[in-house]
């Protein structure tokens, strides 16, 4: 089996990881598989890296089911014969015939509407189809691979979705996490991704300063990866070869797409902003470093180099820095305030996985559906579960 697809699966925290188990497990194996996720999060990319990592010979063939309309969809899916309907004027094999010994991707299954949901569920019960106007059945050999951004098991309890055709596509599930839920993983995006872009438009790649990296990281991204690699698509073209400061990212990516900016950008200088921020948290590190939108080790280093007042803390009233009274030796009866919690820019998935970040599953543990066989995250096996929810 190949291995080297996964690479294209970047990112190191704990629930990326899971993912990366899961694809390599289910790669060779002919099971149908549900790939959940938000938007732009990277379901077509695990989809193309199921396809690559079996051992099938056929074609990778995409179905988009939000874009094709309900009077088109089974002629695109099962293909007609000449003269089916007005305008068949030639034979045209459907998608399911072309992705024979391939894998055929069903992308947002959850647009399709009722009367398609069930057709659909009994070419795939059947393993049989007919293109229309045909005169007898055609084998289904092509392995599905389903998508949706939807969640599928509230959409069938609002009766939106079959139940059975739920079951059907549900056998294995990967759930990627948004990337809001993985900031760590974005300084290897952004790297490889500007890498990647200035590759292929052929221009030589900008240079992320310390402070843009830290504003990619603490950005919202609601349309994820795919959002994030606009946003550096924009920003290689404006700035290829060059240096990109804070002032060039936030004109590359816009207020809109990130999160909203520090109520302390007013105060004035860095210095003033930092030290409005230590004071209002009352010396707590973390909690100014998540008030002022960047990670807490960077809020340490520009601490360290901006010689910033620690207000609120035992630093407070001396007019001592931060810097000054480390050089003293004296750095534990500082109360600069550091907590556990976790600050713009840092992932703990790695080492607390998030319940129900990947499982296989029918259906997940989310869904709170019977019938539920669950990837074990924290040691990577696998427990069988009957009967209700946890």
């Amino acid at each position: 089996m190949e291995l080297e697809p996964l690479a294209d699966l970047i990112g190191e925290t704990g629930r990326i990881r899971e993912v990366r188990e899961a694809l390599h497990c289910l790669g060779p194996l002919d099971t149908t598989v549900l790939v959940t996720g938000e938007t732009g999060a990277g379901k077509g990319v695990c989809a193309r890296l199921l396809h690559r990592l079996s051992a099938r010979s056929g074609a990778f063939v995409h179905a988009d089911c939000a874009s094709l309309a309900p009077t088109l969809l089974e002629s695109e899916l099962f293909g007609h014969e000449r003269g089916a309907f007005t305008g068949a004027v030639v034979r045209r094999a459907g998608r399911l015939e072309r992705a024979a010994a391939g894998t055929l991707f069903l992308d947002e299954i959850g647009e399709l509407e009722r009367p398609q949901q069930a057709r659909l569920l009994s070419v795939l019960e059947e393993r049989r189809f007919e293109r229309l106007g045909g005169a007898g059945p055609l084998a289904l050999t092509a392995r599905v691979v389903a998508a949706t951004s939807r969640d599928l098991a509230e959409e069938v309890r609002r009766g939106r979705f079959r139940a059975d055709l739920y079951y059907r596509i549900a056998v294995a599930r990967i759930e990627l996490p948004p990337l809001r839920e993985r900031r760590a993983d974005v300084p290897l995006l952004a790297k490889a991704g500007l890498r990647a872009i200035a590759g292929r438009l052929g221009l030589a790649p900008p240079r992320l300063s310390e402070e843009a990296l830290a504003r990619l990281v603490v950005c919202s991204w609601p349309g994820n990866v795919r959002e994030l690699f606009n946003a550096l698509e924009r920003l290689t073209i404006r700035r290829a070869g060059r240096a990109v400061t804070l002032a060039d990212l936030e004109d590359a990516i816009g207020d809109p797409i990130g999160e909203p900016p520090s109520r302390f950008h007013g105060a004035g200088s860095p210095h003033r902003q930092i030290a409005e921020a230590l004071r209002e948290s009352e010396g707590n590190v973390a909690r100014a470093a998540r008030d002022l939108g960047i990670p807490r080790s960077t809020l340490r280093r520009r601490i360290a180099r901006l010689g910033a007042s620690a207000p609120g803390s035992a630093l407070a009233g001396r007019g001592d820095s931060f810097e000054d009274h480390q050089s003293q030796g004296d750095q534990g009866e500082h109360r600069l305030v550091e907590t556990n919690e976790p600050t713009a820019g840092e992932d703990r998935s790695g080492s607390s996985p998030r319940k129900g970040s990947l499982s296989l599953t029918v259906p997940s543990r989310r869904s709170h559906m019977p019938g539920c066989v669950s990837w074990g995250q924290a040691t990577g096996r696998s427990d069988s579960r009957g009967g209700g929810s946890e």
